[in-house]
């Protein structure tokens, strides 16, 4: 015990001692890690989202050229009035399913509908049995052509109930896509647009269904999820400054937070992870955690100074680092072996998770456990209050 404690107090004094090097140091790092966050990328990748261990997603990969399913999504075309079986909505589900075929990362083998060759008309004859596609590749060009359309939809069980509906207002579109192609933030705006450039859209209503949907609006939203992340932070800045009632236990907090998260990113960059907008709430928890250390030490320094002993705000803050350094690294060595049993999960997104999570809480030993108290021995005048209203009863009640 003797032995950690005066290791702890060279390294607290080495640290202030040398507090100019720390800066420059840390600061040069955190530069360098800012310029590797040009290369971050933001999306969700649906591999990281499975289990690539499983039977079942092995078989799904073996087969999944063939029989994809993963990443399906659904259309569907309903009429606003009557049946389907009208040569403006016909061409509508016709236009769909040609346009799916532009849009990245198809399979264009997994493109089903009316329009689409896998749909097929069986006839028996006295030559044998003949199967022909149900509207491919031309619409019906007349009223007896849509009657006997709508007559071998009538008689195909694998068509009726299935992709038209039974009381034959609306149909389904189906397409699949290449796992390894998927990029929902691409995927989702051209099918959307492709929707919204139809022209019969007072004739027919139409919805979408699917994984790369679902994704996609996360995507969609990335900014307002964004603008409720920086609000938050505001707020949190705000609270920070009315409890605190200076300007250090505002500012000092958020550099700690703000260097924690550039280094943690910059590592994951580094190490060729993406930010998924999905574990976006980890990012405010261990931001939190990052708070919470550089309070910890901010409010121990006060403490010091409302004791009125020592004048010297470098002893102090070395005091505050000599004291606090070891339950500090207690509790964030804690964290991250918390966090590192999520990678004990199967899902490659997890285990991403857990590594830059962990990576994440070390990275507050050096914006708020070192950088703080080096920081704080910088207060020229720390008596002074930044407004006049003292909560701390509120706050022990």
């Amino acid at each position: 015990m003797h032995y950690l404690s005066t290791r702890t107090a060279r390294l607290s004094a080495w640290a202030i001692r040398h507090r100019v090097a720390v800066l420059v140091v840390v600061g040069l790092i955190t530069l360098g890690f800012t310029l590797v966050l040009s290369g971050l990328d933001i999306r969700t990748r649906f591999n990281d989202m499975i289990p690539h261990d499983h039977p079942y997603v092995k078989v799904h990969q073996k087969y999944q050229d063939s029989f994809a399913a993963s990443n399906r999504v659904t259309i569907l075309v309903k009429a606003q009035e009557g049946d389907i079986f009208r040569q403006e909505i016909l061409g509508e589900i016709q236009r769909i399913t040609v346009g799916l075929q532009q849009v990245q990362g198809v399979n264009p083998m997994q493109i089903t509908s009316l329009a689409s060759k896998k749909l097929k008309r069986v006839n028996a004859s006295s030559e044998g049995i003949e199967t022909r596609p149900l509207m491919w590749p031309d619409l019906p060009s007349n009223a007896e052509e849509m009657r006997e359309l709508r007559q071998a939809v009538l008689n195909n069980p694998l068509v009726y109930g299935l992709f038209v509906d039974r009381d034959l207002s609306s149909a389904l579109i189906q397409v699949d896509f290449y796992d390894h192609l998927v990029d929902y933030g691409t995927i989702f705006p051209q099918i959307r647009d492709l929707l919204d450039a139809s022209p019969v859209a007072d004739q027919v209503t139409l919805h979408l269904v699917g994984e790369p949907i679902l994704y996609g609006w996360v995507s969609h939203y990335l900014d307002e999820t964004v603008a409720i992340a920086i609000l938050s932070l505001a707020a949190m800045l705000v609270l920070l400054f009315v409890f605190a009632r200076t300007w250090r236990g505002t500012i000092l907090p958020l550099i700690a937070g703000v260097v924690a998260a550039i280094w943690a990113l910059g590592i994951g960059t580094l190490l060729g992870y993406n930010f998924d907008p999905l574990v976006i709430v980890v990012a405010f928890i261990i931001t939190a955690r990052a708070f919470s250390h550089s309070v910890q030490m901010i409010t121990r320094f006060d403490d010091l100074v409302l004791e009125g002993g020592e004048p010297d705000t470098r002893k102090l803050a070395e005091q505050t680092m000599r004291e606090l350094f070891r339950p500090s690294m207690l509790g964030l060595y804690a964290d991250a072996g918390a966090i590192l049993c999520v990678i004990l999960t199967p899902i490659p997104l997890l285990h991403k998770v857990a590594i830059v999570g962990a990576i994440w809480v070390m990275s507050i030993t050096v914006s708020a456990v070192f950088l703080t108290p080096v920081l704080l021995s910088y207060i020229r005048r720390p008596q002074g209050y930044a407004h006049p209203f003292n909560l701390d009863g509120f706050m022990r009640a």
